[in-house]
């Protein structure tokens, strides 16, 4: 993990069910925020309701490298 995603978790966004990508946050709200502010996306009432954010999960969301070392 990066040091400025410290105590943050890793969220997969969804959108009608499609993963859209994984953003760190220290919430689920947070991390749709953060996502959201990446893309040049606007951070509105309406966009926030289009998404879904859940925890990532390891092999479905992500897959973890064997060339980088993790904690």
């Amino acid at each position: 993990m990066i040091m400025k995603n410290k105590g943050k978790e890793l969220f997969a966004i969804l959108k009608k069910d499609v993963h859209m990508g994984n953003s760190y946050g220290f919430n689920q709200l947070d991390s749709l925020k953060t996502y959201l502010e990446k893309s040049n996306f606007p951070n509105d009432t309406d966009t926030l309701n289009e998404y879904t954010v859940v925890k990532a999960i390891q092999d479905v969301h992500f897959f973890k490298s064997e060339f980088i070392k993790m904690p």
